[in-house]
């Protein structure tokens, strides 16, 4: 098995990178062959199992269980089963299953570089990006959704409203008219390695510095001649995230108050949950709550008059009523509906409880929350260069963020066809990512202990060079102020 490693491990890492750029762009529209190409590329990967220490193993069997039950659940759902053939089911089985093995694997491969990696798929973002943006201005002028809000064109017998719609160039020679939202993600989640330029010095690392500047630039030029203001208020939170950790991140107080406004953000969203499923609920449960709701203009238009809340309360009534049990109601509720309501819930929350039902959703949040836990730790303590350990973990939280409030499970505005969160081409990518940076408290706080105990001047010379030179390359990387440090050792 070692060998196989050594002899194959630089062709399987190449091999992959393509496969998640492919995916990512979802090329010629061909999602399901990417994605199983991505599950032959998998298989390649099972060697790098045995590289793993048996705590190792258990830790990350712990971490991914979660997972796994999000996917079985949703893949074998109610919904799946009687909108789908049984290669969509697959597909949709071992798709996510595949791309967070292989970020998990990959890590143990010292021949696989994560910068390389972000190089292509931020490339690949940046063109397809790019050239949607060019035939988009092209068709209705730049500022298009600012100018025209309110207005609507006629396509193929439909009325569509201009500002909700974007054009993108998967199949290259076909543009598609694609929700906005769906436009806004892909440029999003391109932009967000523009804070990362913070941690790279252009004196040093010029093509590297400009490079993801094009790239990222691309994307946010993207979101301004829109103009998208939703998904700009998430890259700029990103920036304030990134210019935190740059400046302000050994301070123990910033950090206990991030701590703090993490737990409260979570007990915020189980409040809203509780009061939705609450609101949602037929006949005359509750009754006191909802009326309270009705007559705050406020509270009215955040749970019953915006666009999506309609759908919302009927993936969240589950009162045991004849008229909606069989596609709603209780089964419907644990275990995933049969349909889709209207445009989908607007929300990749909501929409995983509809297609799959609470128990997915259950599992799908304590893996997400599992997963923010470890990306703070591999920020923290992870090897590699601070620039690419930022891009990661401003990608998938961006995603997440902006998907949580924006996700658009039909964003085919034309055809109507539905695409699931968990095999959504961004999402598998975002999986990709937290299956490499995946870092357990064990690991961590070795990680910590070492950064704690740095080598000596006196007995430096006594160690073996290879492991000097980890040591030292470990150090750099786990410091925020290196170019700082750099810049103090070439002035002396």
């Amino acid at each position: 098995m070692l060998n196989f490693i050594k002899r194959n491990g630089s062709f399987i890492g190449f091999l992959f990178m393509e496969i998640l750029a492919l995916v990512a762009i979802n090329l010629g529209d061909f999602s399901e062959i990417w994605i199983i190409m991505g599950f032959l590329g998998a298989l390649f990967l099972i060697p790098y199992v045995i590289l793993f220490e048996k705590k190792d193993k258990l830790a990350l069997l712990l971490f991914t269980i979660p997972f796994i039950l999000y996917i079985a659940f949703t893949a074998f759902s109610r919904f799946f089963i009687t909108n789908s053939n049984i290669l969509s089911i697959l597909v949709s089985f071992v798709g996510p299953l595949s791309f967070i093995f292989a970020g998990i694997s990959l890590k143990q491969d010292k021949d696989f570089k994560m910068e390389t990696a972000l190089l292509v798929l931020f490339g690949a973002l940046a063109f397809i990006t790019s050239i949607s943006l060019i035939v988009t201005l092209a068709n209705y002028g730049p500022f298009y959704a600012q100018i025209y809000a309110g207005r609507y064109i006629y396509y193929d017998g439909e009325m569509l409203l201009l500002s909700d719609i974007g054009l993108w160039i998967s199949q290259i020679t076909n543009a598609q008219m694609m929700s906005i939202d769906f436009v806004n993600v892909y440029a999003l989640v391109l932009a967000s390695c523009l804070p990362a330029l913070l941690f790279i010095s252009p004196r040093k690392n010029l093509k590297r510095f400009v490079l993801f500047a094009i790239f990222g630039g691309l994307g946010l030029l993207t979101l301004i001649f829109t103009p998208s203001f939703k998904p700009l208020i998430v890259l700029f939170v990103g920036l304030l995230f990134a210019l935190y950790v740059r400046f302000v991140k050994k301070n123990n107080i910033g950090r206990w108050i991030i701590n703090v406004l993490a737990i409260l953000a979570l007990a915020l969203f189980l409040i809203v949950f509780a009061i939705l499923i609450m609101n949602a609920q037929s006949g005359n449960s509750f009754e006191s709550l909802k009326s309270f709701i009705s007559s705050n203009g406020l509270l009215n238009y955040l749970f019953n008059e915006n666009r999506y809340a309609q759908n919302i309360k009927l993936v969240l009534d589950f009162s045991n009523n004849i008229s909606n049990f069989n596609n709603g109601g209780v089964i419907g509720f644990l275990f995933g509906s049969t349909r889709t309501y209207g445009h989908g819930t607007g929300s990749f929350i909501f929409d995983v409880i509809n297609e799959a039902g609470f128990f997915a959703f259950i599992s799908l949040i304590t893996f997400i929350v599992f997963a923010f836990i470890s990306l703070q730790r591999y920020l923290r303590f992870g090897k590699g260069p601070m620039h690419v350990k930022m891009m990661i973990v401003l990608f998938v939280a961006s995603y997440f963020v902006y998907t949580l409030f924006f996700y658009q499970s039909i964003p085919y505005t034309v055809e109507g066809r539905y695409m699931s969160y968990s095999t959504f081409p961004l999402t598998l990518v975002a999986f990709f990512f937290i299956g490499y940076s995946f870092t357990y408290a064990r690991k961590a706080k070795d990680l910590e202990l070492k950064e704690a105990t740095p080598l000596s001047e006196e007995k430096v010379d006594d160690v073996p060079a290879e492991e000097k030179s980890a040591e030292i390359e470990s150090s750099l990387d786990t410091s925020i102020f290196d170019e700082i440090e750099e810049e103090k050792h070439d002035e002396k």
